[in-house]
């Protein structure tokens, strides 16, 4: 079994987009985002939630997407565990009032069985890392010139005080501007819905 990567260079290489990271997050923090989902839908209205593997996928790309743009400032494995756990209550809670009011036959809810586990093998899925890949790819792609610039600066490992010298403006400004770039993004990518938090 491989080293675990330390988790500051892990944080940098998903910034820059690399397969390996990617791989290698998806295959160690999978696990920890399907029970997230399964313990908040349990608790959740109706006990009702989206297939698993669409809401994991969301997250997953969520996450990918935010920290390529530099969003988040994370010391350790606690701190991305506290945020992956946000990140699926946002995502339960906008499927749920996007749902209200829906029959529970919608073809996308379905009902957790006690103790059912659907992630199936998907870990050995390489298909799951191909997918995150090509979302950090449908992002770049999404993004206007200026703002898809941005976000190589960071992945370039550049603070927002540096970038914001280069550009002109205030890193708080265009770290806003990253921000709801990528927001937008992962929105018209159907990663977001646009009232989630």
């Amino acid at each position: 079994m491989p080293t675990p990567t330390p988790f500051p260079e892990l944080l940098a290489r998903l910034r820059t987009g690399d397969e390996g990271a990617v791989r290698e997050f998806v295959g160690t923090y999978e696990p920890f985002i399907r029970r997230a989902i399964r313990r908040r839908s349990a608790h959740g209205p109706r006990h009702a939630v989206a297939d698993s593997d669409d809401l994991c996928q969301s997250v997953l790309g969520s996450f990918l997407i935010r920290v390529a743009a530099g969003e988040y400032d994370l010391d350790g494995h606690s701190d991305l565990e506290r945020l992956i756990v946000t990140i699926v209550r946002n995502k339960v809670a906008a499927l749920a009032r996007r749902e209200a009011g829906k029959p529970r036959s919608h073809p996308r809810m379905r009902l957790f069985e006690s103790g059912e586990d659907p992630s199936g093998d998907s870990l050995e899925d390489p298909a799951r890392v191909v997918a995150a890949r090509d979302l950090l790819a449908a992002v770049l792609r999404a993004l206007a010139p200026a703002d898809r610039a941005l976000l190589e600066h960071r992945q370039a490992g550049r603070t927002w005080d540096a970038i914001a010298a280069i550009v002109g403006e205030t890193a708080v400004a265009l770290r806003q501007r990253l921000s709801r770039a990528t927001r937008a993004a992962a929105v018209e990518l159907g990663l977001e819905d646009a009232d989630e938090q």
